[in-house]
C-alpha cells in the first residue's frame, strides 16, 4: 500500500471518528434538552389541575 493512500484512510477514519462523537454529543444534548423541556411541560399540566383555594380563615 502507498503511503498516501495510508495516510488517506488514516484520515478517513479520523473524520469517521470525529463524526460519530459529533454526533452522539448533538443527540446528548438534544436529550438533555427534551427531558427539561417536557419535564416544565409536565409541571404546567399538573398545574391545571391544583385547585385554588382562598387561605383559610382565622
Amino acid at each position: 500500500m502507498e503511503p498516501f493512500a495510508a495516510q488517506r484512510i488514516q484520515t478517513r477514519m479520523r473524520n469517521l471518528y470525529f463524526g460519530i462523537g459529533a454526533l452522539a454529543a448533538a443527540l446528548v444534548l438534544f436529550t438533555i434538552w427534551l427531558g427539561q423541556h417536557e419535564r416544565e411541560a409536565s409541571i404546567d399540566r399538573l398545574e391545571q389541575w391544583v385547585i385554588p383555594r382562598s387561605p383559610p380563615e382565622r
